[in-house]
């Protein structure tokens, strides 16, 4: 399956990427909304199935990232995971409302897998 992530801490995009591609898996691992919108204008994610987000990132949210996947048509063509270490009500409810995958940080890496199965 070929999956995005977007996570802007390095050793835990290190780690998602080492797991999943052990698991084979393809994954495009980027880190930063900027980076996302230059992935998309470059063509690189029209074959995602599954992106796994991380809600808080050094230059937007989730929903930014959302907003964005939405205006290239992106968002309906994948299954999204999305991640966050804060629990705010707002915030979840947001993922809610969407009909979103939410998985708070910590989590297991069983909890991953189980998530990414389902996919």
């Amino acid at each position: 399956m070929k999956l995005l992530l977007l996570e802007d801490e390095i050793v835990l995009g290190q780690t998602f990427c080492q797991l999943l591609e052990i698991l084979g898996h393809e994954i495009i691992w980027i880190q930063t909304r900027r980076d996302l919108e230059t992935a998309i204008e470059k063509g690189e994610l029209t074959s995602i199935e599954l992106g796994i987000f991380d809600f808080y990132l050094p230059d937007g949210d989730f929903r930014d990232v959302y907003g964005l996947l939405e205006q290239h048509a992106l968002i309906s063509k994948m299954r999204v995971i999305v991640c966050s270490a804060t629990s705010v009500d707002e915030d979840i409810e947001y993922i809610h409302s969407k009909s979103l995958d939410f998985l708070p940080k910590p989590f297991s890496t069983e909890a991953l897998m189980s998530m990414i199965e389902v996919a």
